[in-house]
Parts: structure tokens; C-alpha cells; sequence
């Protein structure tokens, strides 16, 4: 067998406000790479990581008008690193103005890239088409620059692939929450975002633990907190390393009052807000969880504070089904 990486968009120019649109190819698919090359707008410190991944505002994946992926970019990011174990390697983070830098996000629809079974099959031209969003305006960044490339599975025939969707809700109180989840599909992951974490002496989450609910009993996690599952993510190998921030001490008699016994201080990771649910561990099947024919499929979720949350199921859907 061979795979096939092949040009989508060809580095577009693109402009704030507006939605780009591009028939992809009719190959099965395990996944597109949205690539955004940029001038930094920001002299003398790095552009922070955040900007970053407001540069793009929404992907979608649309299979004749009908969902397959839809993320926002920090959100598309998350999926990528935390399910299908993609990290995007940027280059060229200096810190100057006018700096050429780039950042990739992969838009999956495999937990494991180039399996010739899980991927989106094959389709007819004009069938499926990818929707890259971007805000109003850029922060910290211009002159931006789109590139988009599908790794495509010529000969494989697939018999499944995944599809990703968003839920997002904002609690208007604190306590429980039950967020309904699909039914129907597998499922193999949940990945959540909460505004807030702790920060310096505060303790507040806008997510303090979840429950996974089936049929109205508890399964998997009957209740687990958020440090927990946060720090979770540490069986992948380590913490994400994208734009990773840290300061050293000022060595300076002039700003004594400044200093810091640690030569150097290390800030949150890149995906210090979210958490994912892994109920498929092994990727073999061994405890993902089918939901079909399942009367109620719940998350529940103890909210800290009034924030926004977003919640990412991630389905394995057989082939002709899922859309």
C-alpha cells in the first residue's frame, strides 16, 4: 500500500473575517493538516500561544451539508494532541517583529494516523468539503498565509472512521450539569474544555469532576476530578510542549525586589484547560463503549463557577453510517 499527502489550498492568503471553503479529495482520508504561516505582530516577546489558536476561529468538515468535524482551532488542537497524539512542531519562535512563523493543526478522523481501517472513505468530488473560520481580527499576528494538505489511503478500505463534534454549554449556576451525549456509535474518547483553572492561591474549576452515566448508572468514572484527569494526560509521554512559556531570574542588583530563588520558573502547558475521557485505551476495541440501543448516554459535570465549557465526543462510526 502507499499513502498520498496531497496540496488542498496552496498557500492562500487569508484575511480576518472571513470563512475559506475546499472541495476535498475523493480518496479514503485519515486526516487533513491546516497549516497557518504568519508574520509575528509583536516586538521584542514571544506571541503567546493563545493567539495562536484564535487565528482560526472554526474548522468543519461538512459530507453533503452534514457534520463530520467541527472545532473551534484551540479546540481542533486539543483533539489532535490528546487523541490522535499529533504535536505540531512550530518553527522560527523568536520573538521579533515580523518574525515568518507557522502552526499546524491536524483535523483527524483516526485515532491513529495512516491506518488503512479507520479513515473517511472513499467519497464523489464535491461530497466533502472542509470550512476553515477566522475571527474578526488577528491578535499579535498578520500577513497570514493558508496551507491545507490531506493524507489520503489510495487502496484502503476502511471500515470505520471517527467523527468529532462540539457541545458547548455555560453553566448559570454552580453544581451538577447532565450533558446528553450522542447515541448510536461507538465511543472511543471525550475531550472537555473549562475556562477556568486554579490560578495562584485560587482553587476555582469551571470543571471539578465528572460522571460518565449510562442508562442512568455509573460507568468508568463514577466520579473523578479534574486534577486527576489533567494530570492523566501524562501516560501520552509528557506534557505538550507547543509555545511552552517559562522565565528565568533577573540577575540584577537594581531589580532585587524582582528576584527569585528558582533560576528558572515554568508556566502552564499548552492544554492546561482541558481533559480527555479515554474509554478506548488499548484502540483495539478492548473498552470503548457502544452506544447503540442505549435509552440515555450522560456526562455529568460539577461546575465551579459560571463559565463556559465545551465537551468533544469522539464516535467511531462504521462506514455508510455516522453522518
Amino acid at each position: 500500500m502507499q499513502f498520498l499527502q496531497t496540496i488542498v489550498a496552496d498557500n492562500v492568503s487569508v484575511a480576518a473575517g472571513t470563512t475559506v471553503s475546499y472541495d476535498l479529495p475523493v480518496f479514503p482520508m485519515s486526516g487533513i493538516l491546516v497549516t497557518l504561516r504568519f508574520l509575528q505582530n509583536l516586538a521584542n516577546t514571544q506571541i503567546a500561544f493563545g493567539s495562536i489558536m484564535g487565528a482560526i476561529t472554526r474548522i468543519e468538515v461538512l459530507y453533503k451539508g452534514s457534520t463530520v468535524f467541527s472545532a473551534s482551532g484551540a479546540d481542533c488542537h486539543a483533539v489532535g494532541r490528546l487523541v490522535s497524539r499529533f504535536q505540531s512542531w512550530p518553527m522560527n519562535v523568536r520573538g521579533d517583529d515580523n518574525d515568518v512563523l507557522s502552526f499546524t493543526w491536524l483535523v483527524p478522523f483516526t485515532r491513529t494516523l495512516y491506518s488503512p481501517s479507520e479513515a473517511f472513505p472513499a467519497t464523489t468530488r464535491g461530497e466533502l468539503v472542509l470550512q476553515v473560520t477566522f475571527p474578526a481580527s488577528f491578535t499579535q499576528l498578520d500577513t497570514t498565509v493558508l496551507q491545507v494538505e490531506a493524507i489520503c489511503l489510495p487502496e484502503a478500505m476502511p471500515d470505520k472512521w471517527m467523527k468529532v463534534t462540539t457541545r458547548a454549554f455555560t453553566p448559570i449556576a454552580t453544581g451538577d450539569y447532565r450533558i446528553d451525549l450522542p447515541i448510536g456509535n461507538a465511543l472511543s474518547d471525550i475531550v472537555l474544555f473549562g475556562t477556568t483553572i486554579p490560578a495562584a492561591a485560587t482553587a476555582t474549576k469551571t470543571i471539578n469532576y465528572v460522571e460518565l452515566l449510562v442508562n442512568n448508572m455509573d460507568r468508568y468514572w463514577p466520579k473523578s476530578y479534574f486534577e486527576t484527569l489533567c494530570n492523566m494526560q501524562g501516560r501520552m509521554g509528557g506534557a505538550p510542549a507547543e509555545w511552552a512559556a517559562h522565565t528565568h531570574q533577573l540577575d540584577a542588583a537594581a531589580y532585587a525586589q524582582y528576584m527569585d530563588t528558582l533560576a528558572v520558573k515554568a508556566f502552564n502547558h499548552a492544554l492546561a484547560n482541558y481533559i480527555v475521557l479515554c474509554l478506548d485505551v488499548f484502540r483495539d476495541g478492548t473498552y470503548i463503549l457502544d452506544t447503540k440501543g442505549l435509552v440515555d448516554l450522560d456526562l455529568l459535570i460539577n461546575a465551579g463557577d459560571t463559565n463556559a465549557i465545551r465537551i468533544l465526543p469522539c464516535e467511531i462510526c462504521a462506514v455508510g453510517e455516522g453522518v
